[in-house]
């Protein structure tokens, strides 16, 4: 098994197999895996082996709030906005699955309706997946220690009314991406108790009651007004550093008590 260039060289297939490689290969190579999808696409996967990244001390925090309307904010002001991928195909995912739908099973045209639906939503998790890649090596870039909320997404799901938007922007794959690029860099994410983050003011430690539809913080005690996701963003860092500074690892990935 060796990748010369472009070329796949395989030892039980005679000649090497055309690839179009989106990323250099970093590490040893250790195995290699063809997989075809349901929309008869074929992949190769490569499992490589790396030397342990050299950890740095952090010197730098930020505090990164999720949530929809903005996908992410981070205690330093930048703002990730998600497209919303998902709800943007949904009518041309509804008009695939009639489709689908009408076609007689076992018939040929029912197998190009159903590799037809399943190219809409490969091509939404395609989407999502750059976003969430381009957001966390944004987090990763900007400081040495990043805290996240311990969210129970589970639990988030059961209301319904926003259960098809926090899918779709993908929280949970949104951390595991950064906790990844974070490790190989040597570099700390910390998950924090998200237990009053959006009600707390970040200045005064206030709690400011807040419905879902209230987008800006504004603190009666001390006079702050900020945007809400800000607002949580601080609060998540200081509860990070807080963590850190009662005995939590200051490298890898830790949580903090709760």
């Amino acid at each position: 098994m060796e990748l010369n260039g472009t070329r796949l060289i395989l030892s039980k297939i005679s000649g090497g197999i055309r690839t179009f490689v989106h990323r250099q290969i970093v590490g040893r190579i250790k195995t290699c895996s063809i997989k075809r999808d349901k929309t008869n696409a074929w992949y190769v996967i490569f499992t490589t082996e790396l030397e342990n990244p050299v950890k740095r001390e952090p010197k730098t925090t930020i505090g990164v709030d999720l949530g929809i309307t903005h996908a992410a904010v981070t205690s330093d002001g930048q703002y990730f906005d998600y497209p919303k991928y998902y709800v943007q195909a949904e009518k041309k995912n509804r008009a695939a699955n009639k489709s689908l739908h009408r076609k007689k099973l076992g018939s040929n045209n029912r197998k190009k309706a159903q590799t037809k639906l399943a190219s809409i939503a490969k091509r939404v998790t395609n989407l999502r997946e750059e976003f969430l890649h381009q957001v966390s090596r944004k987090l990763v870039n900007s400081a040495d220690r990043i805290v996240f909320e311990d969210l129970s997404i589970p639990n988030m799901l059961k209301n319904h009314s926003l259960a098809k938007h926090i899918q779709d922007v993908s929280w949970g794959k949104l951390i595991r991406f950064t906790v990844s690029k974070a490790e190989r860099a040597g570099k700390t994410v910390v998950l924090v108790n998200p237990y009053n983050t959006s009600q707390r003011c970040s200045a005064c430690g206030e709690i400011v009651s807040k419905k879902l539809k209230d987008r800006v913080h504004i603190c009666s005690r001390c006079g702050l007004i900020i945007c809400r996701d800000l607002n949580a963003s601080m609060g998540i860092r200081t509860l990070g550093l807080r963590g850190i500074a009662c005995g939590e690892p200051t490298s890898g990935f830790g949580l903090c008590p709760k």
